[in-house]
Protein backbone atom coordinates (compact mmCIF):
# COMPACT_ATOMS: atom_id res chain seq x y z
CA UNK A 1 0.00 0.00 0.00
CA UNK A 2 1.20 2.96 -0.80
CA UNK A 3 1.94 6.27 1.63
CA UNK A 4 -0.59 9.76 0.81
CA UNK A 5 0.84 12.95 1.64
CA UNK A 6 0.78 13.32 5.58
CA UNK A 7 -1.35 16.17 6.92
CA UNK A 8 1.00 16.96 9.68
CA UNK A 9 4.82 18.12 8.45
CA UNK A 10 6.00 17.45 12.15
CA UNK A 11 4.92 13.15 11.94
CA UNK A 12 6.84 10.95 10.66
CA UNK A 13 4.51 8.00 9.57
CA UNK A 14 2.58 7.80 6.56
CA UNK A 15 -1.12 8.31 6.56
CA UNK A 16 -2.64 5.10 4.58
CA UNK A 17 -5.91 5.26 2.94
CA UNK A 18 -8.83 3.04 4.54
CA UNK A 19 -10.33 1.66 1.67
CA UNK A 20 -13.88 1.71 3.22
CA UNK A 21 -15.48 3.73 0.57
CA UNK A 22 -15.51 7.34 2.14
CA UNK A 23 -13.45 9.49 0.40
CA UNK A 24 -10.55 11.11 2.09
CA UNK A 25 -10.34 8.53 4.96
CA UNK A 26 -7.17 8.53 6.46
CA UNK A 27 -5.21 6.09 8.98
CA UNK A 28 -2.68 7.11 11.40
CA UNK A 29 -0.69 5.79 14.02
CA UNK A 30 0.60 9.49 15.52
CA UNK A 31 -2.47 11.81 14.84
CA UNK A 32 -3.99 11.83 18.08
CA UNK A 33 -2.28 13.56 21.07
CA UNK A 34 -1.40 11.27 23.87
CA UNK A 35 -3.11 13.48 26.30
CA UNK A 36 -6.12 12.85 24.27
CA UNK A 37 -5.54 9.49 23.97
CA UNK A 38 -5.25 8.79 27.70
CA UNK A 39 -8.38 10.82 28.52
CA UNK A 40 -10.28 9.14 25.70
CA UNK A 41 -9.48 5.65 27.39
CA UNK A 42 -10.16 6.69 31.13
CA UNK A 43 -13.44 8.04 29.48
CA UNK A 44 -14.43 4.47 28.06
CA UNK A 45 -13.20 2.91 31.38
CA UNK A 46 -16.03 4.68 32.98
CA UNK A 47 -18.41 3.21 30.17
CA UNK A 48 -16.69 -0.86 30.53
CA UNK A 49 -17.43 -0.13 34.46
CA UNK A 50 -20.36 -3.17 34.57
CA UNK A 51 -20.85 -5.96 36.58
CA UNK A 52 -19.52 -8.82 35.83
CA UNK A 53 -22.55 -10.23 35.51
CA UNK A 54 -24.14 -7.54 32.81
CA UNK A 55 -20.56 -7.80 30.53
CA UNK A 56 -21.27 -8.57 26.91
CA UNK A 57 -18.67 -10.02 25.13
CA UNK A 58 -18.66 -9.89 21.22
CA UNK A 59 -19.47 -13.16 20.04
CA UNK A 60 -16.26 -15.05 18.74
CA UNK A 61 -13.93 -12.48 20.57
CA UNK A 62 -12.54 -14.97 23.26
CA UNK A 63 -13.62 -12.49 25.22
CA UNK A 64 -11.73 -9.70 24.10
CA UNK A 65 -13.87 -7.40 22.36
CA UNK A 66 -16.33 -6.51 25.33
CA UNK A 67 -19.66 -4.65 23.97
CA UNK A 68 -20.45 -1.57 25.59
CA UNK A 69 -24.36 -1.98 26.78
CA UNK A 70 -25.07 1.67 26.86
CA UNK A 71 -23.79 2.62 23.26
CA UNK A 72 -23.81 -1.02 21.93
CA UNK A 73 -25.75 0.15 18.19
CA UNK A 74 -27.45 -3.16 18.03
CA UNK A 75 -28.59 -3.41 21.52
CA UNK A 76 -30.22 0.27 21.69
CA UNK A 77 -31.32 0.25 17.80
CA UNK A 78 -34.22 2.53 16.39
CA UNK A 79 -37.82 0.82 16.62
CA UNK A 80 -40.14 1.06 14.18
CA UNK A 81 -43.31 2.36 16.06
CA UNK A 82 -41.82 2.78 19.04
CA UNK A 83 -39.01 4.92 19.29
CA UNK A 84 -39.40 8.80 19.24
CA UNK A 85 -38.36 10.92 16.39
CA UNK A 86 -38.81 14.44 14.64
CA UNK A 87 -39.26 15.89 11.46
CA UNK A 88 -36.41 15.01 9.07
CA UNK A 89 -34.41 18.12 10.89
CA UNK A 90 -31.09 17.14 12.21
CA UNK A 91 -31.56 18.29 15.93
CA UNK A 92 -29.01 19.03 18.23
CA UNK A 93 -28.03 16.86 21.41
CA UNK A 94 -29.75 18.88 24.35
CA UNK A 95 -33.27 19.17 22.37
CA UNK A 96 -33.12 15.69 21.08
CA UNK A 97 -33.89 13.77 24.70
CA UNK A 98 -36.82 15.43 25.12
CA UNK A 99 -38.39 16.32 21.83
CA UNK A 100 -39.94 13.79 19.29
CA UNK A 101 -42.97 11.66 19.16
CA UNK A 102 -43.69 7.98 17.97
CA UNK A 103 -44.48 7.49 14.65
CA UNK A 104 -46.86 5.23 12.86
CA UNK A 105 -44.79 4.61 9.69
CA UNK A 106 -41.74 3.83 8.62
CA UNK A 107 -40.84 6.86 5.82
CA UNK A 108 -39.77 5.15 2.46
CA UNK A 109 -35.92 5.81 1.47
CA UNK A 110 -35.50 9.34 -0.12
CA UNK A 111 -32.60 8.09 -1.84
CA UNK A 112 -33.06 5.56 -5.06
CA UNK A 113 -29.42 4.58 -4.61
CA UNK A 114 -30.85 2.65 -1.43
CA UNK A 115 -32.06 -0.95 -2.35
CA UNK A 116 -35.08 -1.37 -0.71
CA UNK A 117 -33.79 -5.10 0.19
CA UNK A 118 -31.47 -2.92 2.50
CA UNK A 119 -34.16 -0.58 4.24
CA UNK A 120 -34.77 -1.69 7.73
CA UNK A 121 -38.52 -2.90 8.27
CA UNK A 122 -38.14 -3.36 11.89
CA UNK A 123 -35.31 -1.82 13.36
CA UNK A 124 -31.71 0.24 12.42
CA UNK A 125 -28.79 1.87 13.53
CA UNK A 126 -29.26 5.40 15.15
CA UNK A 127 -25.72 7.10 13.41
CA UNK A 128 -24.54 10.58 14.35
CA UNK A 129 -24.07 13.62 11.81
CA UNK A 130 -21.13 15.59 12.62
CA UNK A 131 -19.79 18.85 10.93
CA UNK A 132 -16.18 19.71 10.16
CA UNK A 133 -15.75 23.36 9.32
CA UNK A 134 -13.25 24.31 6.64
CA UNK A 135 -10.73 25.00 9.85
CA UNK A 136 -11.39 21.62 11.09
CA UNK A 137 -13.76 22.14 14.20
CA UNK A 138 -16.16 19.52 14.97
CA UNK A 139 -19.39 19.49 16.63
CA UNK A 140 -22.01 16.56 16.74
CA UNK A 141 -25.24 17.80 15.01
CA UNK A 142 -27.29 15.36 16.43
CA UNK A 143 -27.94 13.15 19.35
CA UNK A 144 -25.08 9.95 20.16
CA UNK A 145 -26.26 7.00 20.33
CA UNK A 146 -27.21 6.50 24.22
CA UNK A 147 -25.04 8.78 25.09
CA UNK A 148 -27.27 11.80 27.52
CA UNK A 149 -25.61 14.97 26.11
CA UNK A 150 -25.67 16.18 29.92
CA UNK A 151 -24.12 13.61 31.78
CA UNK A 152 -21.96 12.44 29.11
CA UNK A 153 -21.14 15.94 27.86
CA UNK A 154 -17.22 15.41 28.59
CA UNK A 155 -17.56 12.39 25.64
CA UNK A 156 -19.59 14.93 23.35
CA UNK A 157 -16.37 17.68 23.97
CA UNK A 158 -13.90 15.31 23.55
CA UNK A 159 -15.31 13.79 19.89
CA UNK A 160 -16.18 17.06 19.06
Amino acid sequence: MACTETLRPDRQECLMAINIGVQGTRQSDGLIPEELKRWFVQSVRKLEAVADAREDWHLGSNNKCLDLLMVHLSIYPFIVNRTRVRSEVVIPPLEFIVAGKVIDLTPAPKSSAVDSTFYPKKHQWLPTDFDVSLDGKVKAKSYINNLNPIEHKDKYLTLE
